[in-house]
């Protein structure tokens, strides 16, 4: 649901662009031959839709390393002593990611924050990023890894 609608979004960004020009075209012949004929019109034009698209590849992107690393819901098992971590994928499909409480670590590295990552394994290198809020609720699963304050 949400890829789609950063689809949708970006697609209304590039029809509001078209309109734009088409709508300064239309508003005096003139606009319309400067447009077409001039290498400044032909410029400006491709600018504008340029900068559009590169724009919603840019948002595309930063979505996607968003969704790569954000928990939904976590549920820990304690007879396997495992979490599952419910996570999205880009096209907004559910899927879960089984690790071992034993795998999963806490990490106060700046740069991982900086890229919103607060756990990972350290087997796979699958980022998390787990909101705080929802760690401190459910302080029990989780004291056992922000005990640990390992720095990277």
């Amino acid at each position: 649901m949400h890829f789609l609608m950063k689809l949708l979004y970006m697609l209304l960004s590039l029809g509001a662009a078209y309109w734009s020009i088409q709508a300064f075209r239309n508003n005096d012949p003139k606009n319309g031959v400067l447009i077409d004929r001039t290498t400044f019109g032909r410029i400006a034009k491709y600018t504008v839709y340029s900068i559009i698209v590169i724009l919603s590849l840019v948002v595309l992107f930063r979505y996607k390393n968003y969704v790569d690393k954000y928990v939904e819901k976590i549920v820990y098992n304690t007879e396997r002593e495992e979490f599952t971590f419910v996570k999205r994928s880009l096209f907004g499909f559910r899927y879960n990611y089984i690790a071992s409480r034993f795998k999963i670590l806490y990490t106060e590295n700046k740069f991982l924050n900086d890229k919103g990552t607060n756990y990972f394994d350290i087997d796979t290198k699958e980022e998390f990023s787990i909101p705080y809020r929802d760690s401190w609720i459910k302080q029990d699963l989780f004291s056992h890894l922000i005990s640990q304050r390992i720095k990277i």
